[in-house]
């Protein structure tokens, strides 16, 4: 799969991921997100522009007193994060083992844009409770202050710790 950044040279129409909020995302959003700086969407293609998967990231903050009391150490009280916003596989590629691989590609751009700007975390908002306990499986944890129970956080440098070991999936 060819991974890089969205432009309009690339085919959403036919894009399904099996969940209508994230498909309607890319088709509707995603380039405006982009064009007005307030989202990032990287895209997967066999080599012919019609798009298998994407992910999106922004940058984010959180409140400190949503962290465990063991995560809030001396961070300041509005903590810098990267949001994993989006990430979608085609149905067609469900079950191959490529979420993991896509999941990694995402996590692999945060940890690279992190050097360039700080960011201590990764958030993810699961779309449900299937999301959750997926990235839950890749070590993210349960902010359990939040609405729904649905926004996880990982450490920056624990992701950026298995990406070089080659255990991140």
């Amino acid at each position: 799969m060819i991974s890089e950044p969205l432009s309009t040279v690339h085919v959403l129409g036919t894009f399904s991921c099996g969940e209508e909020s994230l498909d309607r995302w890319l088709k509707e959003s995603a380039l405006r997100a982009q064009r007005q700086g307030t989202g990032q969407t990287r895209v997967w293609h066999e080599g012919d522009y019609i798009v298998t998967a994407y992910f999106t990231l922004a940058s984010h903050n959180i409140d400190r007193e949503i962290l465990s009391r063991a995560e809030q150490g001396s961070v300041p009280p509005s903590v810098p994060a990267t949001l994993l916003a989006k990430l979608a596989l085609a149905e067609t590629l469900h079950g191959q083992g490529l979420g993991a691989d896509l999941l990694v590609d995402a996590l692999t751009q945060c940890v690279e844009s992190s050097r360039i700007v700080g960011s201590r975390y990764v958030v993810v908002d699961a779309i449900n409770e299937t999301a959750a306990k997926y990235y839950e499986k890749y070590g993210f944890k349960r902010l359990l202050d939040t609405v729904g129970d649905l926004r996880l956080v990982r450490k920056m440098s624990s992701i950026a710790a298995d990406l070089s070991h080659g255990t991140a999936n």
